[in-house]
């Protein structure tokens, strides 16, 4: 009886701390929801990465001519335009982090686009590639935390023009939306007017003038700046008389020299400056001439 007994007992007790356990665990979760609820109110948990769309406006802006996402009515309805170009975000991300995906997902289930109300993202409408890279295009509205909590230290999370991304401290914010306000007024027309950084053309030695060229070339480049000389050969099939301001990123003295292997052609060196990230001229011309 004393054998039965203790093993009671000894059963009892395990069965005491599995249910302690239990209650333990039940409590903990419920903690953990009423902290995650606490954290993430009002708008709930979310993941709507600002990342997903550096790339996006980018991507965006290299097939418009150097042009982000813009034309409609609102910033909110210019944004949904990258939705509608399959650039990347879908309407999770379109939503930002205070506003249901639901009602995105039906405005674009109908084609319509975003509005204040609907977008809980803030656009800046209307800039280029070729303004300047301390210009912001992109933040969250809210000043909520990555995944829609609640941020008690404050500070953003912002996208740049060029695709860099920076998260500004809440003592600074005031002092960051001063910054924003003097460099949109000092845009040039350079700026605003977007489009290629440079253009060229190919004048044949028939004198006939080429906007592009399909056929193998080589592009000898020469670049002199404060880091000394650099060379370079760029090749391919298709020659690409459009350059972006990101394919030349600093300041200083290029020669370049358009090579056509097929044709036996050779250009005369062509040079142009870059100052203050402005080329002179901003239109260049490959005189061709046939090799020895």
């Amino acid at each position: 009886m004393g054998e039965f007994f203790k093993g009671w007992r000894s059963k009892v007790g395990v069965a005491t701390l599995v249910m302690a356990l239990v209650l333990i665990g039940g409590w903990g979760v419920i903690e953990f929801v009423k902290w995650r609820h606490a954290v993430n109110y009002p708008y709930g948990w979310s993941h709507c990465c600002i990342k997903q769309f550096m790339l996006a406006l980018e991507n965006y802006a290299v097939f418009y001519d150097g042009h982000y996402p813009t034309g409609k009515e609102c910033p909110e309805a210019s944004l949904s335009l990258l939705y509608y170009a399959g650039a990347g975000p879908d309407a999770n991300a379109m939503r930002g982090k205070t506003v249901p995906e639901e009602i995105v997902q039906a405005i674009f289930d109908q084609e319509g686009f975003l509005g204040p109300d609907t977008c809980g993202w803030h656009y800046v409408d209307g800039l280029t590639q070729n303004d300047d890279s301390r210009l912001a295009i992109l933040w969250d509205k809210a000043g909520l935390g990555h995944n829609g909590e609640r941020n008690p230290t404050g500070g953003r999370e912002v996208i740049f023009v060029g695709g860099h991304e920076e998260r500004i401290p809440h003592e600074k914010w005031p002092k960051f939306l001063q910054e924003q306000e003097l460099l949109m007024a000092s845009r040039d027309e350079f700026a605003v007017k977007g489009g290629p950084f440079l253009v060229g053309q190919i004048k044949m030695p028939n004198g006939e003038l080429l906007d592009h060229f399909e056929g193998r070339y080589e592009l000898e480049k020469t670049i002199s700046g404060i880091d000394g000389v650099r060379k370079g050969i760029e090749s391919g099939e298709l020659v690409r008389l459009k350059w972006m301001k990101q394919d030349i990123q600093m300041d200083g003295e290029r020669t370049l020299v358009l090579v056509l292997p097929d044709l036996g052609l050779r250009s005369k060196p062509v040079t142009f400056m870059v100052k203050n990230l402005r080329p002179t001229p901003s239109r260049i011309v490959f005189e061709m001439e046939e090799t020895q």
